[in-house]
């Protein structure tokens, strides 16, 4: 049962971040350099950015796993 837990552990992290990484390609392709470094530089924008300015067609999708998964990952922690 800890392998199961900690395999799932894991693939919740790899799936947050690439969801992550994809909405600050996002931000980089869409709106310029300069958005792009402060969703690197400040967390609360990406939060910002990821519920109001990114649009794609799986956008809720991603944000599930993003928060979603992240804070499963940090609870099987």
């Amino acid at each position: 049962m800890l392998v199961l837990l900690s395999i799932l552990y894991y693939a919740l992290i790899v799936a947050s971040g690439v969801c992550s990484i994809i909405i600050i390609v996002s931000a980089f392709q869409s709106e310029g350099i300069g958005k792009g470094i402060f969703i690197l530089i400040c967390g609360f924008y990406f939060i910002y950015y990821s519920l109001i300015d990114f649009e794609h067609d799986l956008k809720w999708y991603f944000i599930a796993v993003i928060y979603g998964g992240g804070g499963l990952s940090y609870y099987l922690q």
